[in-house]
């Protein structure tokens, strides 16, 4: 009835919808373009297919978060109540310019909660400033995020217990994606400041993606001391750009994940970048980081490990899949423990510098440690190491023969090539002793030796140029290696980074210029997708020629 009065008033855009209007001062009741409401007041009036517009301004206050919650029995472990549109017929929030409506929770409200939601659109909004984690979607399916920008969860480190009994360890993220979520796209968005974690996918929270998008920092606290405690904080904090945590087919593809070392007023520590992770009594499978970046990071840039025993009978973590990654100027290139059937497929690891703080730095990190039948198998194919420490290292946990490298080429490691136990993992067709000779991290140009070096003659290392596009089909996820471009990113998409960064961190990130121009000026004619996709041919190998091969 409600609905019925007020939908004259509204503007229909569709045979499925209507599209209502709110403003950050709104006080209407029928959400027009001439009397916005707050946003609130609309869900009682939307249907599915109906559409939101946020107009440009700060939206404050409790009634003016993007806050929507059905109802979660704890017993049946199911939502009772829903939530949002229907198939086909979405509800959809956006706002009228990208970046133009911010959420702002004044770290008194929580800026997006959605709980037992299902078919709902957020289009360009900007989210910043929670109490907890910035957007939390919980028990939550078949939502899309696009275009949007999220800052500053409420994270403060875990405290030395024994020197601060009682102190709060508040755990919270920027965007979190909990509760059995699933089925959500997140892309082309950009997410920084203060949180735990900028992206954390968590608690069986299956087949979601997150792709195109930008990630400034990580595991950054909101301040710089607890209350009640002044005693330094535990070691053992840590937090990174972006987390699978205990979830199974999750795709990431195409993230940007960019460093920022040292934020004034705010303490860090351990801080990494992205992580495909299962702790004890959790699963891990099928997960994939595809085309993506990461830089800039004193500890590892890429982690595949799990604290479970992992064994034959109770395999938690397997068939991870990392292709066409890069890690440049971190603490460890790739670090893996544990994990079976880890396969890893054309990866650069360049150039550690004096950014890292790992306390064992190189460009391959390989260990068993919470593996009690040693049942890991890893498996990696055309990898370029330029680390300028170690190319390989170990632990004494790892058993040689789990690990498998087929064509690789290390470069300039320093200390050496390979440590002993990685001198003895099953290694064939691997150069030493050859200058890459990169011009950009983005891809291997072809007239670097690092261009003939992989199996069939092609290439060891990464490409980034072209896109990855992954979509739902039905209850699964088919991801396609496109030729559309990836660099340069969209400029609307670039320079909403530097604005928004240099708000947030008193600092500009330009991902165009930090990753295009990372070792010499960008060439334009050949950063766009080539025709052609860059294979990742699985063809019999072939033994690579006029190149000096272990």
């Amino acid at each position: 009835m409600l609905r019925a009065l007020f939908l004259s008033l509204a503007t229909m855009t569709s045979a499925h919808g209507a599209t209502f209007y709110a403003s950050a001062s709104g006080s209407g009741t029928a959400c027009t373009q001439g009397s916005p409401c707050q946003i609130a007041s609309w869900w009682a009036l939307a249907a599915p297919g109906d559409t939101l517009v946020l107009n440009n301004g700060t939206y404050t206050g409790a009634n003016q978060m993007l806050t929507l919650l059905g109802n979660y029995n704890t017993t049946t472990k199911t939502c009772s109540t829903w939530k949002g549109g229907a198939a086909g017929q979405p509800l959809t929030v956006r706002a009228a310019t990208d970046g133009g409506a911010i959420i702002d929770g004044q770290f008194t409200n929580v800026p997006l909660r959605w709980k037992c939601v299902r078919h709902v659109n957020l289009e360009g909004v900007r989210i910043q400033d929670s109490p907890e984690s910035v957007v939390t979607v919980e028990y939550s399916t078949w939502l899309n995020f696009r275009r949007i920008s999220a800052y500053n969860g409420n994270y403060y480190p875990y405290p030395d217990s024994t020197a601060c009994p009682g102190v709060a360890y508040l755990n919270h993220h920027v965007m979190q994606i909990i509760g059995a979520s699933s089925y959500t796209m997140v892309e082309d968005s950009i997410f920084g400041g203060h949180g735990r974690n900028l992206y954390n996918t968590f608690g069986a929270s299956h087949h979601n993606i997150i792709r195109r998008s930008v990630l400034v920092g990580g595991g950054y606290s909101r301040g710089t001391s607890f209350s009640g405690c002044s005693t330094f904080p535990s070691s053992k904090n840590h937090g990174e750009p972006l987390q699978l945590y205990g979830v199974s087919d999750n795709v990431v593809e195409n993230v940007i994940a960019i460093g920022i070392k040292n934020w004034a007023g705010h303490l860090r520590f351990n801080q990494a970048g992205m992580i495909i992770w299962v702790n004890t009594g959790e699963q891990g499978h099928r997960n994939k980081i595809l085309g993506s970046i990461a830089m800039r990071y004193p500890n590892y840039g890429f982690s595949v490990a799990s604290h479970c025993t992992d064994t034959d009978a109770d395999p938690c973590l397997t068939n991870p899949v990392l292709e066409n990654i890069v890690s440049y100027q971190v603490g460890r290139g790739l670090h893996v423990v544990n994990g079976q059937n880890v396969q890893v497929n054309y990866a650069t690891l360049y150039g550690a510098g004096n950014n890292t703080e790992s306390y064992l730095p190189s460009g391959l990190f390989l260990d068993e440690k919470y593996d009690a039948d040693k049942s890991s198998t890893y498996f990696m194919r055309n990898v370029l190491s330029a680390h300028n420490t170690y190319g390989c290292r170990t632990l004494p946990n790892l058993v040689p023969g789990d690990a498998k490298l087929t064509y690789g080429l290390f470069y300039n490691n320093t200390t050496a090539d390979f440590d002993a136990l990685c001198s003895a993992i099953n290694k064939t067709f691997v150069t030493t002793g050859v200058n890459p000779v990169l011009n950009s991290i983005a891809y291997v140009k072809s007239n670097s030796p690092a261009a003939t070096a992989g199996e069939n003659g092609g290439r060891v290392g990464a490409d980034t140029r072209c896109r990855y596009i992954s979509t739902f089909s039905g209850t699964s996820i088919v991801t396609t290696h496109t030729t559309q471009s990836l660099w340069p990113l969209p400029s609307s998409l670039n320079q909403r980074v530097i604005n928004e960064t240099s708000a947030i961190h008193g600092t500009s990130y330009d991902p165009n210029a930090l990753v295009l121009d990372a070792l010499a000026p960008r060439d334009t004619a050949n950063i766009g997708c080539p025709t052609v996709a860059p294979t990742q041919d699985r063809t019999a190998p072939r033994r690579p020629t006029g190149l000096r091969v272990l």
